[in-house]
């Protein structure tokens, strides 16, 4: 089997199937796209025109999610990566939702405009909901080495990128946060992270 990643680096949901791959032992080959100039054939395999795109073999499998789910039946004897509990998709949901939506606008505004342009007041509220998150994650996460339960899950797949891109762009750091910043700089450290990105640094 070959598995191609049609991907964009600092996309949060390309950044998921890379640590998911990474945690089950999934060879990828990345092909970026860059999304304001797509490429034809890249078109004609998700008209969509978004990322993550997978093509596993010549089947093709668009979006993050799904991809996710496709990848849990690759190498199945591995039980070492949670993608089926409703507690860790539970933290899936919360990191595209609560913790994705203030971060996406803090990033698009702080890579894609002048600071002569930024809206102060959206960066208010973004850092607002950017700190309430980390008080959040820090009080469920308890002192354990992952999100949900003993091993790696969704969960931790899905916050990570989240948590990386806010920090990279100048969003508030984990100092005050121990047991959450333990947890980043674990997972940031780990041969795992290190093949998922290669500038998620804490």
């Amino acid at each position: 089997m070959s598995f191609k990643l049609y991907n964009k680096s600092e996309c949060p949901f390309c950044w998921k199937v890379r640590l998911v791959a990474a945690f089950k032992g999934v060879a990828l080959e990345l092909q970026n796209i860059d999304t304001k100039n797509k490429p034809d054939c890249f078109l004609v395999l998700n008209p969509a025109g978004t990322v993550p795109v997978l093509d596993d073999s010549g089947e093709i499998i668009c979006g993050s999610e799904e991809i996710v789910r496709h990848l849990a039946t690759v190498n199945p004897s591995n039980s070492n990566l949670d993608l089926e509990s409703d507690a860790a998709w539970a933290w899936h949901k919360y990191a595209n939702g609560v913790l994705g939506e203030g971060t996406k606008q803090w990033v698009f505004q702080h890579r894609d405009r002048s600071p002569d342009e930024v809206d102060h007041d959206l960066m208010a509220s973004c850092k607002s909901n950017w700190l309430v998150s980390l008080e959040f994650i820090e009080s469920k996460i308890a002192g354990r080495s992952w999100l949900v339960g003993p091993q790696p899950s969704i969960a931790d797949c899905a916050v990570f990128p989240r948590l990386a891109l806010g920090l990279r762009y100048g969003l508030p750091c984990l100092d005050a946060y121990p047991m959450l910043q333990a947890w980043y700089e674990s997972l940031a450290c780990s041969t795992i992270g290190s093949q998922a990105s290669a500038w998620a640094k804490p």
